[in-house]
């Protein structure tokens, strides 16, 4: 494509932001750690994550496949090895997410958290904006879906996990009325987001 200044070819890409970097749904912020107490490379048993296996789990936050590793792990001293346990799991997700049972004897802002998580997930800036249960809606949702939205549909289930902060909140919802509706106990999916638990499925949108 010829542009006015008479050039061919693509246009020019500038270089990314300071603090930022450039993840699976396009730039996201850096978050700063200084803050952050939960190390998930630290395993049972002197066991050292490779740097595959955590790339794996930036990426695939709900693939089983990833999430219970068999052989990316190198071996210290021939100890046998040990699957991660949810909470290590959680932890290799999202630090942010980790860490509320810790703080769970002080009061967190939801939003915070929230937004902390979606962070933890490298999410773009116009999904952060999202990461709020003030915006976090059916009309968020059905923008998205329609592309009508700057972020990405694919990052639905990031957000989802993140509005769950990786927990199991099934309990919840049933005594809250959510398999009262005509949809019955269909969307009880949505409240379990533990990892490798929930998939996004467009069925769910109709």
């Amino acid at each position: 494509m010829c542009h006015a200044s008479g050039v061919c070819g693509r246009p020019y890409c500038p270089p990314v932001p300071p603090s930022y970097g450039c993840g699976q749904y396009g730039c996201h912020r850096f978050q700063a750690r200084g803050s952050k107490n939960v190390n998930p490379l630290l395993l049972n048993n002197d066991q050292t994550w490779s740097q595959r296996l955590q790339t794996s789990f930036d990426r695939k936050p709900h693939e089983s496949s990833v999430l219970l590793p068999t052989n990316n792990f190198r071996q210290v001293d021939n100890q046998p090895l040990i699957p991660l346990d949810e909470q290590q799991t959680l932890a290799a997700l999202s630090p942010t997410a980790a860490e509320l049972p810790i703080k769970g004897r002080q009061l967190q802002d939801p939003n915070e958290a929230f937004l902390g998580c979606c962070m933890d997930r490298q999410l773009p800036d116009a999904c952060l904006k999202k990461c709020n249960f003030n915006h976090y809606n059916q009309q968020t949702v059905t923008l998205m879906y329609l592309q009508q939205d700057r972020c990405p549909i694919n990052a639905i289930q990031e957000m989802q996990f993140c509005a769950a902060q990786g927990r199991d909140h099934r309990p919840c919802c049933m005594r809250n009325g959510i398999t009262t509706t005509l949809a019955g106990d269909k969307c009880l999916i949505f409240c379990d987001q533990r990892p490798g638990k929930a998939f996004f499925s467009y069925i769910y949108l109709n």
